[in-house]
C-alpha cells in the first residue's frame, strides 16, 4: 500500500506544478490584463467653452497639481488628466466645479491645467498637491493639505492655506490671509492688507504697500520692508526667531517693542525712548520715530 500511496503523491505533486512556460504565459497574460484596465481607468480632458467673464471655477483635487492661468476671452479650457481617478465636471455659462473621485482607494497622477478670464473667481483645493495661480483679477482661494502655493499677478482679496507646505505670494493688488503650520511664507510687492501666520516657518514681507500689517510666526523669524501709512497699523510677532524691520527713511511712526530675551538694534534712525516697563525677563520699549503717526509694534517672545 505504501508504494502506492506515495506514487499517487508523487503524480499529484507533478500536476500542481507548473512548467516554467506554463508559468510565463500565466505572467504575460496578467500583465496585459493589468496593462488593459489602466488605460480603461484614465480619465482625460482637453475641451474649450464659452463662459461668464465673472463667473466662479471651483477645483479641487486628491493628488496631483492644479495649473490656473488667466486670457482676455470670455472662455474656458480645461486640460486635465488622471491616471487611475475619475474626474468629475459640471458646468454652467457661470460655474465651473470640478472634482476627482478614488477607483479602488487610487487616483495615481493627475493634474489640472486650466485657463480662464481674467475677471474669474477661482476656489482651489487639494488634499496632496502643489497649487499655482496667475494672472488672476476675482477673488481667488487655494487650500492644500501637504503642497506648496505659488500664486503671482492677482488682483483681488486672495486667501491661501497650507498645512505642510510652503507659500510664495508675488504681486498682488488686494487683502492677502495666508495660513500655514508647517511651513514659510513669503510675501512680494502687495498692495493690500496682509495676515500672515505660520506655526513653523519664516514669514517674509518684502516691498508691501499697506496700512495693515499682522505677521506672526511661533518658530522662525519674521521680517517686513515697505512703505508706512501714517494711519496704518504694523504687527510682528514670534515666539521663537527674530523680528526684523526695514522701514523708510522718512517714516513717522510710534514703534513699540516688547521682548524676552533678544536685542534691539537701530542704526538708521534717531529713536526718542517713550516710557516703557520691564517686567521679569520680558522688556517693553515705546519709540516715536519723526512725528509719530503709524503705529508698528514687534515682539519676540
Amino acid at each position: 500500500m505504501r508504494p502506492g500511496l506515495w506514487i499517487m503523491g508523487a503524480a499529484l505533486a507533478v500536476l500542481l506544478v507548473p512548467s516554467a512556460d506554463a508559468q510565463r504565459k500565466r505572467d504575460k497574460d496578467r500583465d496585459r490584463d493589468r496593462d488593459r484596465d489602466d488605460e480603461e481607468y484614465v480619465t482625460r480632458i482637453d475641451t474649450t467653452f464659452a463662459f461668464d467673464r465673472e463667473g466662479t471655477v471651483a477645483l479641487s483635487s486628491m493628488s496631483g497639481e492644479i495649473a490656473v492661468t488667466s486670457w482676455n476671452r470670455a472662455e474656458v479650457r480645461i486640460k486635465a488628466y488622471s491616471e487611475r481617478g475619475q474626474i468629475l465636471l459640471e458646468s454652467s455659462r457661470s460655474r465651473i466645479d470640478m472634482s476627482m473621485r478614488a477607483r479602488g482607494g487610487r487616483v495615481g497622477e493627475t493634474r489640472y491645467d486650466v485657463t480662464v478670464p481674467a475677471g474669474a473667481r477661482v476656489l482651489t483645493q487639494s488634499i496632496s498637491g502643489e497649487i499655482s495661480l496667475r494672472g488672476i483679477k476675482g477673488e481667488s482661494t487655494a487650500h492644500t493639505v501637504s503642497g506648496d502655493v505659488d500664486i503671482a499677478d492677482m488682483g483681488a482679496r486672495l486667501d491661501v492655506t497650507t498645512v505642510s507646505g510652503s507659500a510664495r505670494i508675488v504681486g498682488v493688488a488686494g487683502k492677502v490671509e495666508v495660513d500655514a503650520v508647517s511651513g514659510d511664507l513669503e510675501l512680494e510687492r502687495i498692495t493690500g492688507d496682509i495676515d500672515a501666520s505660520t506655526v513653523s516657518g519664516e514669514v517674509t514681507i518684502d516691498g508691501a504697500r499697506s496700512k495693515y500689517v499682522h505677521a506672526s510666526s511661533h518658530s522662525g523669524n519674521v521680517s517686513f520692508s515697505g512703505t508706512i501709512d501714517p494711519a496704518g497699523r504694523y504687527e510682528l510677532e514670534t515666539h521663537s526667531g527674530n523680528v526684523q524691520l526695514m522701514l523708510p527713511a522718512t517714516v513717522a511712526a510710534m514703534l513699540d517693542l516688547e521682548t524676552f530675551s533678544g536685542e534691539i538694534e537701530s542704526n538708521d534712525f534717531q529713536m526718542i525712548l517713550q516710557p516703557g516697563s520691564q517686567n521679569g525677563g520680558r522688556r517693553r520699549m515705546a519709540f516715536k520715530i519723526g512725528n509719530g503717526g503709524a503705529r508698528i509694534s514687534a515682539q519676540t517672545h
